[in-house]
């Protein structure tokens, strides 16, 4: 409880919510009181683009395993990992264990998507089946 008697906010933010939310902040910099950024919408919005890939990359790796998150895989503890209690990986390592190990999947998907009656011909249009 608070000081006010009322229960505290639910403070727990998913990392997917978390990156969208960071981007649209993000977006919502860009576009300024006046439509026109100040400097300091600028640097917010850089801020919170950076925030946003890093978070969503790491949202992705969690959907394929939540271990891949943690710097030390091999150290993943499930109650840990839900209290938020554990160190994960940067950026570099987020990409490198997407393109590395989560890549099979991407691949089966861009194969299914090419080969439906909605992939683009040589051309560039969309063939309609």
């Amino acid at each position: 409880m608070t000081g006010t008697g009322q229960q505290p906010a639910d403070l727990h933010f998913p990392a997917l919510v978390n990156g969208l939310d960071f981007l649209v902040s993000a977006v919502g910099s860009l576009s300024g009181d006046d439509g026109q950024p100040g400097p300091r919408d600028m640097k917010y919005a850089v801020l919170h683009l950076q925030a946003a890939a890093e978070t969503l990359l790491k949202a992705r790796l969690e959907m394929h395993d939540p271990a891949l998150v943690w710097t030390k895989v091999e150290l993943f503890d499930q109650r840990k990992h839900e209290a938020g209690d554990f160190k994960s990986c940067g950026v570099k390592t987020a990409i490198e264990r997407l393109r590395d190990t989560v890549r099979t999947r991407a691949r089966s998907i861009r194969r299914t998507l090419a080969s439906g009656p909605w992939a683009a011909s040589a051309t560039g249009s969309c063939t309609s089946g």
